[in-house]
């Protein structure tokens, strides 16, 4: 929940579950000469504070969401990588690149970690 605070120029971000009834954050703005400006301003940390505030009660979905970004990335760089070994590995063997002994023992490493 997003309130005006009573004593500042600033919106208030209110938790909304139970127990956790309490001030998440402070957005605070500027009032200038210029009502404008003011009202601009106002309006803009307005904005900001209901982002927060969306962001800290969806934390679960914004994180799920997250994860699936994460998981969905991770398997392409999986598949590349596993396209980049094969091609490399045909290479090797057609004897058109051959690799250095601390390249070897690298991939080795690597493939050793990942196995664990």
């Amino acid at each position: 929940m997003v309130v005006h605070s009573q004593t500042k120029s600033a919106w208030n971000v209110i938790g909304q579950s139970l127990g956790g009834k309490y001030k998440i954050c402070r957005v605070p703005y500027l009032v200038m000469d210029n009502q404008e400006l003011s009202d601009r301003n106002r309006q803009e940390a307005f904005e900001h504070a209901n982002f927060i505030n969306h962001c800290f009660n969806n934390s679960d979905v914004i994180c799920s969401s997250l994860a699936q970004i994460i998981s969905a990335k991770m398997a392409a760089q999986q598949q590349l990588i596993q396209l980049l070994y094969s091609q490399v590995v045909d290479l090797t063997m057609m004897s058109k690149i051959e690799l250095g002994d601390d390249v070897i023992a690298e991939i080795i490493r690597l493939k050793s970690l990942i196995n664990e």
